[in-house]
Parts: C-alpha cells; sequence; structure tokens
C-alpha cells in the first residue's frame, strides 16, 4: 500500500520552468531520495494527473541555491516532477517502505 498526503514538511521544493515553459516542481538530491515517489495534480476542470519525480533533465542551482531551467547556474540533476500551469498539487505519493 502507498501512503498518499501532503510534501514532508522539512522536504525543500522548488517550482521551476524549463526553457520551453514546462513547469516542474524540483527537489534538491541532498534534501532526500525521491525514487518511486508521485505527485499528483488537478485542473481547474478536476482532471487528475500522476507525475513521477526524475533525475533525467538537468536543471541549474544559482549560487543563492535557487534552482532554475534557464542555465543560470551549475548544471546539476536533481530531483523533479511536471507540474503543468493550471495545475495544482493535491496529494504526494510516497513508495511502499518510503520513510
Amino acid at each position: 500500500m502507498t501512503d498518499v498526503g501532503q510534501r514532508p514538511s522539512d522536504l525543500p521544493a522548488t517550482y521551476c520552468s524549463d526553457v520551453d515553459g514546462v513547469r516542474y516542481i524540483v527537489i534538491d538530491p541532498t534534501a532526500g531520495d525521491m525514487s518511486g515517489w508521485i505527485i499528483e495534480t488537478t485542473d481547474g476542470d478536476g482532471r487528475v494527473s500522476r507525475s513521477a519525480f526524475t533525475r533525467e533533465a538537468t536543471w541549474y542551482e544559482t549560487q543563492d541555491g535557487d534552482w532554475n531551467g534557464l542555465g543560470y547556474g551549475t548544471p546539476k540533476n536533481p530531483w523533479a516532477a511536471l507540474v503543468d500551469r493550471g495545475m495544482q498539487i493535491t496529494n504526494w505519493i510516497r513508495p511502499v517502505g518510503a520513510p
């Protein structure tokens, strides 16, 4: 069984857009292992989508620790999941056995 709920309060997250304007939620890999985690989002019409966290995309971390997809800062591969414009995160789904 999976655990569905809100983002853990000790897990910092940042919304970022890539160069094409697609929006993601980005988690620094030093903040936690997001393997198997999924976010559930809902749009204004009640349509539900799910997106798994991956470390496939390159994001950039500034000296201030902020993330962006525009090339400002050091390239890294943090955890990221799609949260398109107009979508609201409704649930964080942790994998079986996750703390």
